[in-house]
């Protein structure tokens, strides 16, 4: 049933997205087009949430019915997953928004810069649970299956691309006002900011096991 909602959904995204890529009609209509396209979007990233909470249920299920039963840490894991998904997708979405607004001849700068809060925030999530799931996976035994799958994950979250535009609203939300580039505020500012996170979890990923410090708190 959700797969159905699912394609059907997926077609009609693909459609407001190929109308607005024509730019030939009112900046009403593109407006109104532009706010459609975002709640389809939407609801794909909850059918998607759906079908996978079905699947989740299904592996459960079965484990019931003879296989292990998934420990307490596993199960953590299997939902920071499963957020790491969805707002991998919603960054996604944000993404795809930037790029059709950037490509107008006359875009929306109240709704560009909507998209760019909302890439943004979507980013700063994926580093906080990518260092969860790192947090977690050490604690998962050696032999674990998961922490094969915790790390193709991450890797597959932090390959996604990120607009050169979101790198230059990221670094003037995260920079003191009047700061030059280079400066010593400037880089305090920048180094005090979520997104380096990411830096620090490209270090953890290098490792097979995705072991980290035990100074290391995620709370």
């Amino acid at each position: 049933m959700y797969q159905k909602e699912l394609d059907k959904e997926m077609k009609v995204k693909d459609g407001l997205e190929r109308f607005l890529a024509i730019g030939q009609t009112s900046r009403k209509l593109q407006e109104e087009s532009r706010s459609m396209l975002f709640d389809s979007k939407a609801k794909i990233a909850l059918l998607r949430m759906q079908i996978e909470k079905m699947q989740r249920q299904e592996q459960v299920d079965a484990g019931l019915c003879g296989k292990t039963i998934p420990t307490k840490t596993e199960m953590i894991v299997d939902d920071l997953l499963f957020r790491l998904r969805k707002e991998a997708a919603i960054a996604e979405g944000a993404r795809n928004m930037i790029r059709i607004l950037s490509s107008q001849k006359k875009s929306d700068g109240k709704s560009l810069s909507q998209a760019f809060d909302n890439q943004m925030q979507s980013e700063e999530k994926l580093d906080l649970i990518r260092l969860a799931l790192a947090k977690y996976s050490a604690r998962l035994p050696n032999d674990s299956p998961k922490k094969n799958e915790i790390r193709d994950a991450i890797l597959e979250s932090e390959h996604l691309p990120v607009t050169g535009h979101y790198h230059q609203h990221r670094d003037a939300t995260f920079s003191p006002p009047n700061s030059a580039p280079g400066s010593p505020s400037q880089d305090d500012s920048k180094s005090a900011s979520l997104p380096r996170l990411a830096h620090s979890l490209k270090r953890l990923c290098a490792l097979p096991s995705l072991a980290v410090s035990g100074r290391l708190e995620v709370r």
